[in-house]
């Protein structure tokens, strides 16, 4: 094989010689042919694709350059287009209220020198945020996205939106916005983001307390609990809680509620919701009592969101006002008579530690037993009447009885009054007339440490009852009403003759039925028992004590007034010795009833003087009971009774 750098053996063909078009041009020139080329270059076939190829070439050499600055600029612009231009901002308060409204602005702008398509902006609310309303209006039925086309170059603009956001106090809650956006002759998209925090420190709802910051145990405390709107919208979905302390006794709770639950559909911003409460709270002296109230909103999961939650403390100051009612000086329920006078008293005390201003006592009393017209007042006072009532009020102020402008502590005074009984019974009477109701209270508006809170203080109530008048009417007679003889022997009596009087017993019972009663008296020795009889119970006489007793079972209301009256008697006789010449001689010793009140549950014990032959009640012979020497017997005694008879016939 021949080397590389040697010739070929085979010599070649002789070269064809190529004239280029300039040569045949130059060549032309040197052979003084006169050939006009230039006119002709566009009429030759050979010149024509030449000149195709050429200006072919040229052309997409331009293209080619011409696409690669293009490129190189769009590049290079796409890689300069960082977003940094396009702004996107928020304003409005850093800090609001819970549950109130407020607005805030999304600003946008584009500090670029090219426009924005397809431009959208897009927020994202957290829980609790309410929409309410905005400037433009949104596009899309979340009501969280505006379409905002094109922006030009160099132009902003704002949307205004108004809303509230539901949340616990001193939480944040993020809002963030997204604008979506493609560069003008850019096909890729963009977007800037922006996020807006907000803090709850405070809740567009309030609680006010209007209780009294002092109270004594177990007086009466009202007040009211108000929730306030501070917005100026309506605020719906509320809900208030109470929590009253476990000694609170309730009297009333207005408007009522479930489990001191109440739900509020619409809070209004310039109508409160009240709560009022009345009651009593317990407690010891220095103690205090919480009350506690919490609002909550309702937030877009159906949820209560706690907003505000308060409180109010109540001292407990006992100033210890004591009140007790006396009646005839003694505490506690007792009994009087028809025709008795009962004194009623208040004792009022001040057993605390604070100096105790202007008292007032005052007794109730509920009688129709009363003769109010001849009332005494111990310690002066007032009379005031209940309208269409039987009750009657003692009334005693500062103005009335100085004592009662201050009561320092351990200091007591007394408030009395006598009322006098009526004599007897109604006719038609009932178990109300036989009771007189007293009640009693102390009360003062003006307590030290306690000044415009009423301190009242309860004395138990006292049931004076009127025991029934149960009369006895003891007598000695020797003739009954129409003159008949019930008795033997002369009058006046004498000395060594028998003379028999009748002892009579009248018993009567006016207002309430009485059981086991018993009526006993004594013989003295110089007298004898002849003898007796009764309609009702039994009438005895004792031999060894010389006791007579007259015992009955039952004696009914309105005995010897509507009713017939209970009557015993017995006949007793005497026989004058001269030692007795010119004395009246005992029949019977003293009288004794007793008997059992079934309505007042009183022992009723009553005496009665002794009876002589003085008879006070004998029409005939009242007076003509000393005894006088003998007389001759010149007539029998039938006879000397008449001739008795006659003689004080006479005399009269």
């Amino acid at each position: 094989m021949p080397k590389k750098d040697q010739a070929p053996d085979k010599q070649p063909e002789k070269e064809k010689t190529e004239i280029s078009p300039l040569d045949d041009i130059y060549q032309a020139k040197r052979e003084d042919e006169p050939k006009d080329y230039f006119s002709t270059f566009e009429k030759s076939d050979k010149m024509a694709a030449w000149k195709k190829w050429l200006i072919g070439f040229f052309i997409l050499l331009f293209v080619l350059a011409g696409s690669t600055v293009a490129g190189f600029f769009i590049f290079n612009s796409k890689e300069k287009f960082s977003s940094l231009n396009i702004k996107l901002e928020f304003q409005g308060p850093q800090v609001v209220s819970s549950g109130d409204s407020f607005s805030f602005t999304v600003l946008y702008e584009n500090s670029e020198n090219i426009a924005l398509k397809n431009s959208e902006i897009t927020l994202n609310f957290p829980d609790g945020f309410y929409f309410e309303e905005s400037s433009p209006l949104p596009d899309n039925e979340f009501k969280n996205s505006w379409d905002l086309k094109n922006i030009p170059a160099g132009n902003k603009g704002k949307i205004i939106i108004k809303g509230r956001i539901v949340g616990e106090n001193n939480s944040s809650k993020t809002i963030s916005a997204r604008l979506n956006f493609e560069p003008e002759n850019f096909s890729s998209p963009f977007d800037v983001r922006k996020d807006y925090l907000v803090r709850l420190n405070d809740s567009a709802l309030k609680i006010n307390f209007d209780l009294p910051s002092r109270a004594a145990p177990d007086s009466r405390l009202v007040g009211k609990i108000s929730l306030l709107n501070n917005s100026l919208k309506p605020i719906k979905d509320v809900k208030l809680e109470i929590n009253l302390p476990s000694d609170f006794t309730v009297e009333k709770i207005e408007p009522p509620s479930k489990n001191s639950i109440w739900e509020i559909a619409e809070l209004l911003s310039d109508k409160p919701y009240e709560i009022t409460i009345a009651g009593s709270l317990a407690g010891a002296n220095g103690e205090y009592k919480e009350i506690k109230a919490k609002a909550s909103l309702r937030n877009d999961k159906n949820e209560f969101i706690a907003q505000t939650e308060t409180n109010a403390l109540i001292s407990m100051i006992n100033p210890n006002l004591e009140a007790v009612i006396l009646t005839n000086d003694k505490i506690g329920a007792i009994s009087v008579d028809w025709g008795d006078t009962l004194a009623v008293s208040l004792k009022v005390k001040n057993a605390g530690d604070q100096i105790i201003r202007d008292v007032a006592g005052q007794l109730t009393i509920d009688s129709t037993a009363i003769d109010w017209q001849n009332i005494r007042w111990t310690i002066p006072g007032k009379l005031l009447s209940v309208k269409n009532s039987s009750q009657k009020i003692l009334s005693w102020t500062k103005d009335e009885f100085p004592d009662l402008l201050e009561l320092s502590p351990g200091k007591e005074t007394i408030l009395s009054a006598t009322l006098p009984v009526i004599e007897r019974p109604p006719k038609n009477v009932s178990t109300k007339d036989l009771i007189i109701a007293v009640k009693g209270q102390a009360v003062s508006k003006n307590v030290v440490d306690l000044e415009g809170v009423e301190i009242k203080s309860d004395a138990s109530p006292v049931e004076v009852r009127i025991t029934t008048q149960v009369q006895l009417r003891p007598e000695a007679r020797y003739t009954d009403d129409e003159y008949q003889p019930l008795g033997t022997g002369p009058v006046p009596p004498e000395v060594g003759k028998t003379t028999t009087y009748q002892i009579q017993w009248y018993l009567s019972n006016a207002s309430n039925e009485v059981t086991d009663a018993k009526i006993t008296t004594t013989l003295p020795q110089n007298v004898f028992w002849k003898g007796g009889e009764t309609g009702s119970g039994t009438l005895s006489f004792d031999p060894a004590t010389r006791e007579v007793a007259w015992t009955i079972n039952r004696v009914p209301a309105r005995s010897g007034l509507d009713l017939s009256g209970l009557s015993a008697n017995f006949t007793v006789s005497i026989t004058p010795k001269e030692l007795e010449i010119g004395s009246s001689i005992t029949l019977t010793e003293q009288t004794s009833l007793e008997a059992l009140d079934g309505f007042t549950n009183q022992i009723i014990q009553k005496k009665f003087d002794i009876l002589t032959t003085d008879l006070p009640t004998d029409s005939l012979y009242a007076g003509k009971g000393k005894v006088v020497p003998a007389v001759l017997d010149a007539v029998n005694s039938n006879t000397n009774i008449n001739i008795n008879a006659n003689e004080n016939l006479n005399s009269n």
